[in-house]
């Protein structure tokens, strides 16, 4: 008989065994040491156990109720180890079970492109899907409005029920072929950072900025000047 643990990951319970908590929760504890202190670290964290819930459902689903030993280690072969990114962790003692990360091939899954959409993102999925442009498929959803009479709508709206949103940022990732591991959950975050700086940085060069700028700067100016009595 073994023990279990009820557990809390990404605001979804899971039953999880005693020796597969221990391995899981030192794992976590290693990412943190990790990246607690970096830029972005706490999304980084927070996406990383979002993955991780993700991969225990469709374990649970498939395999399981109770999250086992073998599912913990599975998934740290998906995701990677800091160690095998060239991360140094603070605790190098921690037992884990041997394990051998398998090559994993990236799989595309179809979604609704919800960042993208015009209507409901179906267009923008499937071309992210396809890797190709998604004029070329927003064409071809007009061409065939007109030739079918409207039946390509009908199409359309039976699509939009069926393929699910992609809603975190490991289902974006898969959505465009790529695998879900720390290592590329981390660089995305930093390239999203990089552009949120870039972003400002070109909004605080524009000519809107500098007008209020200079607007703010009058109406302090003229407060000090007449300060009230």
């Amino acid at each position: 008989m073994k023990k279990t643990v009820d557990i809390n990951i990404s605001n979804i319970i899971f039953h999880v065994d005693e020796d597969a908590y221990q391995l899981l929760k030192a794992y976590l504890e290693k990412l943190e040491s990790v990246f607690e202190n970096q830029e972005g670290g706490k999304e980084i964290l927070s996406d990383i156990e979002n993955r991780i819930a993700e991969l225990f459902e469709t374990k649970t689903d498939r395999q399981s109720e109770v999250i086992t030993l073998e599912i913990v280690n599975d998934i740290m072969a998906t995701m990677g180890k800091p160690e095998d990114f060239g991360f140094e962790t603070e605790d190098k003692s921690t037992k884990e079970e041997v394990y051998e990360a398998e090559i994993i091939i990236p799989k595309k899954r179809l979604y609704r492109d919800i960042d993208n959409k015009v209507l409901g993102g179906i267009c923008s999925g499937l071309a992210a899907y396809f890797n190709i442009d998604v004029v070329w498929i927003r064409v071809l959803a007009v061409v065939l409005l007109f030739a079918t009479s409207g039946g390509a709508a009908f199409v359309y709206i039976i699509l939009w029920l069926i393929i699910p949103p992609a809603i975190s940022r490991g289902q974006k990732m898969e959505m465009h072929g790529e695998n879900v591991t720390i290592e590329n959950i981390e660089r995305a975050i930093k390239e999203e950072y990089e552009e949120m700086k870039k972003g400002f940085q070109n909004f605080k060069d524009s000519p809107t900025y500098k007008k209020g700028e200079s607007w703010f700067k009058n109406m302090s100016n003229r407060n000090n000047q007449n300060p009230k009595q």
